[in-house]
């Protein structure tokens, strides 16, 4: 059940994952409506999580950062193919059912977002997201992402296999659409 308050979102705070956001970070991981969201649907063991992050904390590919609100803790944003020569970044959210429906998922994006086009230089951020997905979907575009395509039956979800669609936003849409609304 959500909780009656709003966040304002400008409160929020991001940091890289540490140890000690290790079994917090596997609990939002192993939420099934998280699990089924993901390629992998398997549980995650405490075991499998510390090895997990040790191999996290020394690559150059891909970033976890916490989202937090105060003490409270929002979700993990993930940072994935990482290319600086390409300039393009894979980018994910998970939000503890908690604060979900809150309207925090726009602003976490923009967060990034704005890091990766503005201060990193990237080119392109892009995404997959099941086809059932369609309250992210619906994020995503309010965003400014674009559907480029799909992986078509690349999940196998509720006995029937899905399509991951792949969407991406470039810099210069992130430019046009922030001038806009500037």
């Amino acid at each position: 059940m959500s909780m009656a308050f709003s966040i304002d979102p400008t409160t929020l705070s991001y940091r890289l994952i540490e140890q000690r956001d290790l079994e917090r970070v596997r609990a939002l991981h192993n939420d099934e409506s998280v699990l089924s969201q993901l390629t992998n649907v398997e549980q995650v063991s405490e075991k499998q999580q510390q090895k997990w992050f040790e191999t996290l904390s020394s690559s150059t590919m891909s970033k976890r950062f916490v989202v937090e609100h105060g003490s409270s803790f929002i979700g993990v944003f993930r940072v994935d193919l990482i290319d600086h020569v390409n300039g393009s970044v894979q980018v994910g959210l998970d939000i503890v059912e908690a604060f979900r429906g809150r309207g925090l998922a726009c602003p976490i994006y923009e967060h990034f977002m704005s890091y990766f086009f503005d201060q990193v230089r990237m080119n392109r951020v892009h995404l997959k997201v099941i086809d059932t997905n369609l309250r992210a979907i619906h994020v995503y575009e309010k965003l400014g992402f674009i559907v480029e395509g799909r992986d078509r039956q690349a999940l196998f979800r509720d006995g029937e296999h899905r399509d991951y669609v792949c969407m991406s936003i470039l810099r210069s849409e992130w430019s046009k659409r922030n001038s806009r609304s500037a």
